[in-house]
């Protein structure tokens, strides 16, 4: 579902500039891609899909040109970035957002500055850009429901959260908050604030983040260690977000 979402970008984008002939160059636009988050594989092969859709584009001679900018995940480098391009003069932005709220201010500049804005994934809410978005409530609650189901009602969870910040995650943690209410015998034995880096978190490296059973973790090895050493090994709750497969996870706890 996501890759069609990258795939369907560039289309949306021209369709976009071809009804504003006040564009600086509505037959031939320059587009960009700020990704504010770089870390996991998912991103990888969401910036790999842009970018085969952009040289395509402009082969084809649709596109002048392209860019792509990715982030560290914190909102001040994709301010930044995006800032940049708007100084760039690209005509067509896209923005998979490090914030559902803080990068809206730097987004109405760049609507200001005519440039069309479409945020997708992880998308902003400033009004004048574009959202391509997914179900993300409506497939988490799925997921959980079904994992609950397998689990007989009953048993232990850790709940792994996805890129900290991101709408993609807001959503999906309030969905699985919504089921979990509903099943009194499922207790959630751990949170974990993941920072999903695929190259990293075989390794694993994991801190405390506050007291009361949230830590921030890589995986798998952040998991093995929350699951710890007890004769009641808890299940995955609800899969990874935007981490890698859920398999290794399994295996690790």
């Amino acid at each position: 579902m996501k890759f069609a979402i990258v795939a369907a970008l560039t289309g949306a984008a021209l369709a976009s500039v071809s009804g504003l002939p006040a564009m600086a160059s509505p037959d031939a636009p320059v587009i960009a891609l700020a990704n504010a988050y770089y870390g996991n594989t998912w991103r990888h092969q969401m910036v790999e899909a842009f970018e085969a859709s952009a040289k395509e584009a402009k082969a084809a001679g649709q596109i002048a040109d392209y860019i792509v900018m990715n982030g560290d995940g914190s909102v001040a480098q994709q301010n930044s970035q995006i800032a940049e391009l708007i100084l760039k003069k690209v005509d067509v932005l896209a923005v998979d957002a490090a914030s559902e709220t803080a990068v809206n201010g730097i987004i109405e500049k760049a609507c200001k500055a005519g440039i069309i804005v479409i945020s997708f994934d992880s998308v902003a809410s400033a009004p004048c850009n574009y959202q391509l978005n997914f179900d993300f409530k409506g497939y988490k609650a799925a997921q959980a429901e079904a994992v609950f189901k397998m689990l007989g009602g009953k048993g232990n969870v850790i709940q792994v959260r996805g890129v900290k910040g991101s709408a993609p995650d807001n959503d999906m943690f309030k969905a699985q908050q919504s089921v979990l209410a509903k099943y009194p015998d499922m207790h959630r034995r751990r949170r974990l604030l993941a920072r999903p880096v695929a190259a990293q978190g075989r390794q694993g490296a994991q801190a405390d983040d506050h007291a009361g059973g949230n830590r921030r973790c890589q995986q798998p090895q952040g998991l093995r260690q929350a699951a710890g050493r007890s004769d009641h090994q808890p299940e995955l709750f609800a899969g990874l977000g935007q981490a890698e497969p859920a398999q290794q996870v399994r295996q690790a706890v």
